[in-house]
């Protein structure tokens, strides 16, 4: 019998519970989620212009060759900071295969850092 999770009628998901998902599917079926969450596939104008999608576009950064994936549909729903990068990032190893999924890393700011960063310069 197939076993399904029942919708709990909670509003809300948190994106470390998606990234624990995430993890969860990798270590289930690494090779199904390798090749679903870091392929991307050729896409229209109409996609690659919609504000829910990050899209990556090849030979010129802001037109060619657009190509999107699963990863960029759930950041572009997630929403995206000013460098247009989503909140859940793929970790790959050295043979670039998925190992799982983290937070974007976000650069610090001299704002953003506490006082232990600065102390380390």
């Amino acid at each position: 019998m197939l076993k399904v999770k029942r919708f709990t009628g909670k509003e809300t998901v948190s994106i470390n519970e998606i990234i624990a998902t995430l993890d969860e599917l990798v270590k289930l079926d690494p090779v199904w989620m390798q090749k679903r969450c870091l392929t991307r596939y050729a896409c229209n104008a109409k996609i690659r212009d919609h504000e829910s999608v990050q899209v990556h576009c090849y030979n010129d950064a802001t037109t060619h060759d657009p190509k999107a994936g699963c990863i960029g549909l759930l950041n572009g729903l997630l929403g995206v900071d000013e460098r247009h990068y989503g909140p859940v990032a793929a970790e790959r190893d050295e043979n670039a295969t998925l190992t799982g999924f983290k937070l974007t890393p976000y650069p610090k700011t001299e704002a953003s850092k506490t006082k232990s960063d600065r102390k380390e310069k």
